[in-house]
């Protein structure tokens, strides 16, 4: 794990024919914490602070971000002229602007579907983990986290199923099944102990 603080970029990568994986840093103070100027990259599990920037994609397309903590900074996530980027399961609080576009960016995806579920937004208050898709996260009518979550690393925590939600357990029901059998054995009992008793008087 690397500790990246005060730079312009903390990582910087261009020029790249891609299948990077920049994980496990933490950024903290810089201008942009981690900028991307290529495709297909994969930032992933990065401790991302209290930098200008967060993450910017600049003419960046086709890349995954995920399972990044986002926090503290000015933009959360600021993009130029980027698409077809995957961005889920990340938590991004208390940043000054959770996303920020600088120029036209579209086909963006911030959810991976039902029930993999988008992103932790802590200016956003909806049920489930994910939700269900009632409550979405909208950035722009491009940009639209569909099944965000209700707590931070939701994704860490039981799925629903697919197609329904989960129930609590009546734990009392989980003993039905035994109680019948105690209830049969002592009936059975019962009935032999009268049998003796009655076969003592005669």
């Amino acid at each position: 794990m690397n500790n990246i603080t005060g730079n312009t970029h903390g990582v910087r990568v261009g020029d790249s024919s891609g299948n990077n994986t920049i994980f496990g840093n933490n950024m903290r103070g810089n201008t942009v914490g981690i900028m991307l100027l290529g495709d297909n990259q994969t930032v992933f599990g990065n401790n991302i602070i209290y930098n200008t920037n967060g993450i910017g994609l600049d003419w960046s397309n086709n890349n995954t971000i995920r399972g990044n903590n986002i926090s503290g900074n000015i933009y959360g996530v600021h993009l130029w002229w980027s698409s077809y980027n995957k961005i889920y399961h990340n938590n991004l609080i208390d940043n000054v602007q959770q996303v920020y576009f600088e120029t036209s960016s579209y086909a963006n995806f911030w959810d991976d579907g039902y029930p993999s579920g988008g992103n932790y937004w802590s200016d956003h208050v909806c049920i489930g983990n994910p939700s269900d898709g009632s409550q979405p996260y909208i950035i722009d009518s491009n940009n639209i986290d569909h099944y965000p979550f209700q707590d931070p690393n939701g994704w860490l925590l039981p799925k629903p199923p697919v197609g329904g939600t989960i129930v609590p357990v009546n734990k009392l029901e989980l003993l039905i099944p035994y109680i019948s059998v105690v209830s049969v054995i002592l009936v059975a009992i019962t009935v032999v102990v009268k049998k003796r008793r009655l076969n003592h008087i005669k």
